[in-house]
């Protein structure tokens, strides 16, 4: 009896096996029409300068209307307009007053070829900077904070102008893609800011997890041009109003001669 039921067994067992090889065959068979390849990129990070991009349409400038910066850096900023503060005198000049000037910087202007025509561009005051560190192990932007100072006092030769600021209302940021420039909430900006000698002010900062690319912040919006529909127009555009210079009363003040400032800009990490 033990032999019967043990042939009995094995005579079942080998049934089963005989049922099943068909379907683990064509399993087999359908699994070998497919095969998966793999596909591998590293990266280093890009120490090198970003050219200056007009903040309204994203286009390389060839001669930008500022200091741009060629140091090497992932953390950078990359370009800043120059400020050009004009009065109500001739050809834009101010007149010696012993009253508080207050002044207006110009619109950032450059030149550019329309249609075969070269054309005054105006923009805003700009700053541009870039994130372009590496993602930390979470995978994230480390975040960063753009701060400036008013790091020299408007000087010409022994004369200067003690107690004069800098006020910057109107900030507009935009940020670089691949179609243009985008309005962007990756980055919070402070409006009104009064830069004073030596006295660091944050413009402008991305959280973590945020602020990774290029972007620019405008001081002001322009009035449209051939290649900038976006809306404004001469009585509604602010960037030719939203950069301002305060020299106190009674300043003692030297005609023909230009007064310069130093602004340092600086992008910190989180």
């Amino acid at each position: 009896m033990k032999s019967t039921k043990l042939v009995t067994t094995a005579a079942v067992a080998t049934l089963g096996l005989t049922l099943l090889a068909p379907s683990v065959l064509a399993a087999g068979v359908e699994e070998a029409k497919e095969l998966n390849g793999k596909g591998t990129i590293e990266y280093v990070e890009d120490n090198g300068p970003v050219d200056p991009i007009d903040p309204e349409i994203v286009t390389p400038i060839v001669d930008p209307p500022g200091e741009k910066n060629d140091k090497a850096g992932s953390l950078r900023v990359d370009f800043i307009s120059q400020l050009n503060f004009k009065g109500d005198g001739a050809d834009g000049k101010a007149k010696i007053t012993t009253n508080q000037g207050k002044y207006n910087a110009a619109e950032a202007t450059y030149k550019k070829d329309i249609n075969g025509v070269s054309t005054d561009v105006k923009r805003g005051n700009w700053v541009q900077v870039t994130d372009k560190r590496t993602l930390n192990d979470e995978g994230i932007a480390a975040g960063w904070t753009l701060s400036a100072k008013l790091s020299k006092q408007f000087t010409t030769g022994k004369s200067t102008l003690n107690g004069a600021t800098i006020a910057y209302n109107n900030p507009y940021v935009s940020m670089k893609t691949a179609t243009g420039m985008v309005e962007s909430d990756q980055v919070k900006t402070v409006a009104g800011n009064v830069l004073k000698l030596d006295e660091s002010k944050v413009m402008a900062n991305a959280e973590k997890g945020k602020g990774f690319g290029t972007y620019t912040v405008e001081y002001g919006r322009p009035a449209a041009d051939a290649e900038n529909a976006n809306g404004f127009t001469e009585d509604t555009k602010t960037s030719h109003k939203s950069v301002e210079l305060t020299v106190p009363a009674n300043t003692p003040l030297q005609a023909g001669k230009k007064y310069e400032a130093e602004i340092t800009w600086t992008m910190a990490e989180l």
